[in-house]
């Protein structure tokens, strides 16, 4: 199994911006034209069609991108492990979320996956690989009449990694999570065994 590069990565990313902006589009196009539909009482009927064929359009999309996703991602875990003897498991997972980004935990190979975008970079690390690991947000400083107010966000663990050519993988992780998680790391790759 082929590790991702830096350009898999970036057109991934790419790929991935493109689909929410168009998604984005979409959904206001659709929220319009269901808006106009409520208020619209006496609207023609070619408008209230391709009303409904617009928000119709918008749910078909995204139940595909859905299932799209989830299908990659179902595939890229069974590639993985046929190409390192890993059991990572979709319905079983054991690890965390954020957005398109999942990391998983194979406390019996003792391996650790990084799955951005849905599947489309995967790369898998024995736990020995990983030397450390940090958590990076974002801050944003905002001025509210007299008050400095300031918002953290976009919480990620950056793993360091003894490899050349992948040396760190950033992945996302939820707010309320981030220290539970960076702790929960330290303790799987020590050897601590999961509970039955």
């Amino acid at each position: 199994m082929k590790r991702p590069t830096q350009s898999d990565l970036n057109s991934a990313a790419a790929t991935n911006t493109l689909t929410n902006l168009f998604g984005g589009v979409f959904f206001l196009t659709a929220a319009a034209m269901a808006f106009g539909l409520i208020v619209g009482g006496d609207s023609r009927w070619d408008q209230k069609l391709t009303a409904y064929v617009v928000i119709g359009g918008f749910i078909a999309w995204l139940t595909y991108l859905v299932r799209s996703g989830d299908r990659r991602r179902k595939s890229a875990v069974e590639a993985a492990n046929k190409a390192y003897g890993s059991n990572f498991r979709l319905d079983k997972a054991f690890g965390f979320s954020s957005g398109t980004d999942l990391v998983m935990f194979d406390t019996e190979a003792k391996k650790i996956m990084f799955n951005k975008f849905h599947g489309k970079c995967v790369w898998v690390f024995d736990f020995a690989q990983v030397s450390k690991w940090s958590i990076l947000w974002k801050e944003e400083t905002k001025v509210q009449g007299n008050a400095v107010v300031t918002k953290t966000n976009n919480y990620q663990i950056k793993f360091f990694l003894d490899d050349l050519q992948t040396p760190s993988v950033t992945m996302g992780v939820g707010k309320h999570s981030a220290e539970d998680w960076s702790h929960k790391i330290g303790l799987i790759l020590s050897g601590q065994k999961l509970p039955d």
